[in-house]
Formats: structure tokens, sequence, C-alpha cells
């Protein structure tokens, strides 16, 4: 999955639930697109994300950000 701008869905989640479906989605024995794996590890920018493809093979995305306010820009809008 090396490729950018593929078609897909995706779906953000909190970190500890991105790492939980991580868990469950191996036990199951889901064969992965892309590995789960961490990007930017200790930036800012840090995130997560696997690659999957539904029953009718289109790609899913599952990520995560480790700073989702950050990421989005929502800092600057606590209320």
């Amino acid at each position: 999955m090396e490729q950018q701008g593929k078609r897909h869905f995706g779906v953000v989640l909190p970190w500890a639930e991105w790492e939980q479906e991580v868990k469950r989605l191996r036990g199951a024995g889901v064969s992965f697109l892309e590995q789960p794996t961490v990007l930017l590890e200790g930036t800012s920018e840090e995130q997560a994300k696997l690659y999957l493809n539904d029953p009718s093979h289109n790609v899913i995305e599952i990520k995560a950000y480790r700073d989702v306010a950050a990421k989005l820009g929502l800092q600057d809008h606590a209320g």
C-alpha cells in the first residue's frame, strides 16, 4: 500500500480503541493490506494506521492520532 491517494473509506478512533481493535483483528486472523504501524512517533503528528479489505474488497483505513485536538486544530477552540 505504498501508493498514496488510494480510494478508501476511513475511520479515526481514539488511540486506546485503535490499539484494542488491532489486537482484536489479529486475534481473529484478519489479513491486513498494510500492517498496523505508528508513524512520526514522538512528534505532535504521531499517528497509527492500518489498512484492510472489507468483504467486497473495498479498502478500509483505521487510524488514530495521539493528539487528535492538535491534529485537527482544535486546541485553539477549547471551550
